[in-house]
């Protein structure tokens, strides 16, 4: 299964970003070593997870490829009705912006 992202520090970043402040190996998921600032370990993210919202590298902000659950998907389309949404979301669920 494909890591599209990791979580430490209680934050997500995108694989590039993780590499450079952790060191995490994309081919190695599950390496021990791998610490946050707080001293724990530094978890991968797989392609199927799902979240209740858009998620973003805390580092460089790109769009995390991190489905969305029944309520992020009424979460962003609540956004999209209120005004405009970044690019991205439209290019990642562009079915949400259909109906």
């Amino acid at each position: 299964m494909k890591i599209v992202a990791y979580a430490a520090d209680a934050a997500l970043y995108c694989v590039a970003c993780a590499h450079d402040l952790y060191g995490v190996n994309p081919t190695d998921p599950a390496d021990p070593e791998h610490r946050d600032r707080e001293g724990n370990p530094v978890h991968p993210v797989f392609e199927d997870a799902h979240s209740d919202q858009p998620e973003h590298c805390n580092a460089c902000q790109t769009l995390l490829a991190i489905g969305l659950s029944p309520e992020g998907e009424q979460y962003v389309q609540k956004l999209a009705a209120r005004g405009p949404v970044p690019d991205a979301w439209r290019g990642e669920w562009p079915w949400l912006f259909d109906r």
